[in-house]
């Protein structure tokens, strides 16, 4: 049995950008339009991360919405392969974000040079304006 977690990955700060990699990080923030080559380059990048992260946990990673991404796994070593990844590229910072089975199962937990911190989050409902 287990339990099935979905994995989201946003991988930052990497000393290893290219200066190309880094134009199209802030053009996309500034909501410019990228041209395609400079996409696949930014997509190369994050694809070298997902095999990077695939060796450590056992598990493929795919690229979607611009995140490293498992869908369905039972990772139980995450927070073990991650400290050990943040202690190998200190300068980046791995944000993983987790969904469980329960839906009410969510977190996101902060990994750069070998320390970890969890988000806190409050969810506030608006008051009815009926």
């Amino acid at each position: 049995m287990g339990y099935y977690t979905r994995f989201d990955i946003r991988i930052t700060g990497d000393a290893a950008q290219s200066e190309e990699e880094l134009f199209v990080e802030e053009a996309k923030k500034a909501g410019l339009r990228v041209p395609v080559k400079m996409q696949k380059i930014v997509e190369g990048h994050l694809n070298k991360w997902c095999d990077i992260i695939s060796k450590k946990s056992g598990y493929e990673l795919y690229e979607v919405h611009e995140m490293a991404h498992i869908s369905e796994a039972k990772w139980y070593d995450c927070e073990k392969h991650m400290l050990e990844l943040s202690n190998e590229y200190p300068d980046v910072l791995f944000e993983v974000f987790t969904l469980g089975e329960d839906q009410d199962n969510t977190e996101l937990t902060y990994f750069k040079n070998g320390k970890t911190e969890d988000a806190k989050c409050t969810i506030t409902y608006s008051p009815c304006t009926l």
